[in-house]
Formats: structure tokens, C-alpha cells, sequence
């Protein structure tokens, strides 16, 4: 979930999202054995916050941190990692998808959060993305649908995997 901090060193801004980065690295690592069939990322309906900022990953190293918009960009990192571990992988019968496990109301992951800070998202989301919010009901946790172009775009794929694989300083190659 995303946190409230007025500003954020480079440092956080990393910190919070190398996990993301260590973890896909943990699940490339060993996608190739043969044990393995899927792998599934968490992510939310946050990913429509905004297009990842290849531009501005870091957030000028923590001058420019937003935190709805630091929070939209790691699920939208999530959905760009499932395209491009099914990419690489799928030819030894690997493949990647996402899943959103539910509303806040359905979770309690935002319990922490009040309707004031989520009266935030929509002015952020048209900075973001020019788009204006439309509220998207709970679906059926049976449906599958595909995610908006911005994180299924094929150049932003790679641009990802690529960022990913300078963070952690190893290259995947399959």
C-alpha cells in the first residue's frame, strides 16, 4: 500500500521500489526450472495512476515524489514484468499473469487510508495520464480482462526489463 510522506530521499524512493525489482529478479532466477508453469504478480487497479515514468523512475531522486504516483507506477511495473516474463518465457511453457485480490473494503489492505486520501487519486491520475477518473465497480474475482495499453505496451516491456536488469546489475537472458 502506499505511504504518506511529504518528500523522499533517492534512497526511499529505491528502497521502495527495489523490492519489486529483487523479487521479479528471485522469480526470473528460477522460472526456467521446469517445476515451474505460472507466475503470478499482485497488483491493483492503482496501475491506471499513471504509465510507468521511464523518464523519472526515481522521482528526481526523491524531489518530485508523489506517493499515489510512486504506488500507480510499481503496479504498473507489475503488470509490464508479467508481459515480459511470458515473453521470455513462454517457450519452456512458463507464463506470467496478474491478479488484483480485491478492494480495499474486500481486504482491509488500505485500512489505514481515509476517503480524503483517496480524494486524491483522481486529480492525480489526470496529471498523469490526461484521463478523467471513472469509478470502476468491484468485479467478479472470476473475470479476466486485459489492462490498459500502458502496461501491456511492448516498448514499455522492455524499457522495464531493461531498467530492472541495470538496477540489480545482472542480465537475464534465456
Amino acid at each position: 500500500m502506499t505511504t504518506f510522506d511529504e518528500t523522499a530521499t533517492s534512497e526511499q524512493v529505491i528502497e521502495a521500489f527495489a523490492p519489486r525489482i529483487k523479487g521479479r529478479t528471485f522469480v526470473i532466477t528460477g522460472a526456467g526450472k521446469p517445476s515451474i508453469a505460472r507466475v503470478v504478480n499482485l497488483t491493483s487497479s492503482a496501475y491506471l495512476i499513471t504509465p510507468f515514468r521511464f523518464d523519472d523512475w526515481n522521482f528526481s531522486d526523491g524531489k518530485t515524489y508523489d506517493h499515489w504516483t510512486r504506488y500507480g507506477q510499481a503496479k504498473t511495473a507489475n503488470v509490464l514484468c508479467a508481459y515480459g516474463l511470458t515473453k521470455r518465457l513462454k517457450s519452456r511453457g512458463v507464463t506470467s499473469a496478474v491478479t488484483h485480490p480485491g478492494y480495499n473494503n474486500d481486504t482491509q489492505l488500505g485500512s489505514h487510508l481515509t476517503w480524503d486520501d483517496y480524494a486524491e487519486i483522481p486529480a492525480i491520475l489526470k496529471r498523469n495520464t490526461g484521463r478523467d477518473w471513472e469509478f470502476e465497480s468491484p468485479r467478479s474475482k472470476t473475470q479476466i480482462h486485459e489492462p490498459a495499453e500502458h502496461a501491456r505496451d511492448p516498448v514499455s516491456v522492455e524499457k522495464l526489463w531493461e531498467l530492472s536488469e541495470r538496477l540489480v546489475g545482472q542480465k537475464f537472458e534465456y
